[in-house]
């Protein structure tokens, strides 16, 4: 997820091209952060000193930590820890891009600085974005106040992760009473308290979704794919009910309902967390404590 969020808001500064954007994850199949890359990152080399050692090893037959320890830059204890985080995420994204000669690390490391300060990160928040952990990532991208909404919402990206798309993308969440959409599904919950799960989206934005989830390639977001977007809200309502039968909360599942041809979906306040899937942004909304409804 960290590739792709990066990837993503780099294309939109314009540091990449959208074909580098497509290459770059070609690249990050098949690389791992190189040795010294990760000595930079970790404070132990500069710049100069890894570029220096990369120089030797194309003259000397040498292993770069072999050598780092033999010119005095690394101890052989250093090595095996920088040794421990090759295959870092965020570490392999920023080797995957001085691969490609589209930037150095010191590079990325200052755009996302920027990143941090637009999206208003603490230190902790960049360190969770990271990790590449879904449990960490998810809650950053949903305000302050939405603890109550954490589990659903989680439950639901990481399902969608799983069955449909591994390189979604969070947008910022936020609280509305009302949102313009033109299709979608939703599924209404009877609890304490009740939740309503729904995905919308416009024209063909959910058809990557409706056409992977199932298993069928629909030609336009029409009532046969939206049965499909209903299946999936149907699997995370039931997963959600599951989870919190264990706490003694009895849920009664109502029907999915789904339409190709609405103005809005609305009713009550709901949190809305967009996602971009296969490059087309989709809303993931939830309601807790009322029922939403198409208008």
């Amino acid at each position: 997820m960290i590739a792709n969020i990066v990837a993503n808001y780099l294309v939109n500064k314009g540091k990449i091209s959208v074909e580098q954007y497509s290459r770059l994850f070609d690249e990050l199949t098949r690389v791992r952060a190189k040795l010294g890359l990760i000595a930079v990152h970790e404070g132990f080399m500069t710049e100069y000193q890894a570029d220096s050692i990369n120089l030797l090893q194309s003259t000397i037959d040498m292993r770069f930590g072999d050598l780092a320890v033999e010119k005095g830059l690394l101890t052989a204890s250093q090595v095996q820890e920088l040794l421990k985080h090759q295959g870092d995420p965020y570490l392999s994204l920023a080797q995957a891009l001085e691969n490609m000669g589209i930037m150095k690390l010191t590079d990325l490391d200052l755009m996302m600085k920027k990143y941090q300060a637009e999206n208003e990160l603490s230190s902790s928040n960049l360190e969770a974005l990271k990790s590449d952990e879904i449990d960490r990532i998810v809650p950053l991208f949903l305000p302050p106040d939405a603890d109550d909404y954490v589990d659903v919402m989680l439950l639901a990206v990481k399902t969608i992760s799983r069955c449909v798309d591994g390189n979604i993308i969070p947008i910022k969440a936020y609280y509305t009473d009302r949102l313009e959409v033109q299709n979608g599904a939703l599924q209404f919950a009877d609890g304490n308290p009740c939740v309503t799960i729904a995905m919308c989206g416009d024209g063909n934005s959910l058809l990557k979704m409706a056409s992977t989830y199932g298993r069928e390639e629909f030609p336009c977001v029409n009532m046969d794919a939206l049965d499909a977007i209903a299946e999936l809200i149907n699997c995370i309502t039931g997963m959600y009910a599951t989870a919190l039968s264990a706490n003694r909360i009895d849920m009664e599942l109502y029907p999915p309902e789904f339409d190709d041809s609405v103005e809005s979906i609305g009713g009550a306040e709901m949190l809305v967390l967009p996602l971009v899937v296969g490059s087309k942004s989709v809303n993931l909304c939830v309601c807790l404590g009322e029922r939403l409804e198409f208008e």
